[in-house]
């Protein structure tokens, strides 16, 4: 069961992406549910990246997505 919790790096890796955002045409996929979870939708909003970070919250196959 995989969570969105400060030890995984979520925010961190979302604010570098937010600050070095290739122009390449490319996404993120980013599954699990967790307290950050919140945070981390802003942070996508604020930023108008909704359509390069997807969120898929808890999924139950994971390695469906690699």
């Amino acid at each position: 069961n995989w969570k969105n919790i400060p030890e995984k790096g979520l925010i961190p890796f979302l604010n570098n992406f937010i600050q070095f955002e290739p122009k390449k045409d490319f996404s993120i996929s980013i599954l699990g549910d967790g307290p950050e979870k919140e945070l981390a939708l802003s942070l996508v909003s604020e930023h108008h990246l909704e359509s390069k970070i997807h969120f898929y919250g808890f999924v139950p196959n994971p390695s469906d997505y690699l």
